[in-house]
């Protein structure tokens, strides 16, 4: 009898002990959102939703589409529609719908979180999604095998220095000698524009990876260091401008969006949805009391 309750304590033990390890070891923003936004979002958004499904926020996600069944139930993957969605074997059913299905392993993160009780480790459940994620970046490469598009450059307010768009990174280079000064990595896909602030402290960033991810950040362009992360979207960021003061930041995008920070506090002070297509690029008059976009709907 002694022998038995011992064993069962360290059966108990390890049971409770993988519990905690399977719950601290997936996250909703950095495992599970990634995969929600890349492989879902596209059909199941805030204004575009099939089946009256959707997952643009956390709270959204928990609830259930026009079937009724309830999408996900915490501790109990094997219960939850959206895993059996996921796993469907047949492919009329399975979703992403019209796609390949999803790769094992993260099927296996959604599945690991759910059983460890779908916990949210954000602060807003009405946060859209797209801006709860923490984005993890592949490396740039060690060296490009072929020419690359720039599709982004900029130079430093004194000249000697031009920062330049890469694959998943900013390259910083010597204006007089065309000598590579840094390399800045943490950066999505593909960057689409470049500005210096007035003292050439601050180096802002659109980028994105088309028709799943867009981002805005600040940078440090002497040692290549994040300030600032100001925003994340749903399509690529396209463009940047500060105010001739340095004290605001206008970006704009795929998402049909325009929005200004604070370049002091990274809060967001507006945001304009006047436009029915992509917003090329944004421009603040010289006293900052203006400013005009460009957009593909033919409109400025």
């Amino acid at each position: 009898m002694q022998m038995f309750a011992k064993t069962s304590l360290v059966v108990l033990v390890w049971v409770a002990t993988v519990s905690q390890l399977v719950a601290q070891d997936v996250s909703f923003r950095e495992d599970v959102a990634p995969i929600l936004v890349k492989q879902c979002l596209t059909c199941h958004g805030e204004h575009k939703f099939k089946g009256e499904y959707q997952l643009h926020n956390f709270e959204t996600l928990m609830q259930p589409g026009e079937t009724g069944e309830a999408a996900i139930v915490p501790g109990k993957p094997d219960d939850s529609y959206l895993l059996q969605l996921l796993t469907d074997s047949d492919v009329g059913s399975r979703m992403p719908k019209d796609a390949d299905a999803l790769a094992v392993a993260d099927i296996d993160v959604v599945r690991r979180w759910i059983a460890a009780g779908a916990k949210f480790d954000g602060t807003d459940k009405k946060e859209a999604i797209v801006s709860a994620v923490i984005w993890k970046h592949p490396e740039a490469p060690a060296s490009y095998p072929r020419p690359f598009p720039v599709t982004a450059l900029a130079f430093s307010p004194d000249g000697k220095e031009l920062a330049v768009g890469g694959h998943h990174e900013i390259t910083i280079w010597n204006a007089e000698d065309g000598v590579l000064v840094r390399r800045i990595a943490g950066i999505a896909e593909r960057t689409y524009a470049l500005a210096y602030n007035n003292g050439g402290s601050l180096l802002a960033a659109a980028s994105g990876t088309p028709g799943q991810l867009g981002e805005v950040k600040l940078l440090n362009p002497v040692d290549g260091k994040l300030v600032r992360h100001l925003a994340s979207m749903t399509d690529c960021a396209l463009g940047v401008a500060f105010s001739s003061d340095g004290k605001r930041l206008a970006a704009c995008g795929a998402d049909h969006n325009v929005r200004v920070f604070d370049v002091a506090t990274g809060e967001q002070e507006l945001q304009l949805d006047q436009h029915s297509d992509w917003v090329m690029d944004v421009a603040f008059s010289h006293d900052g009391a203006k400013l005009a976009t460009a957009s593909r709907d033919s409109t400025a």
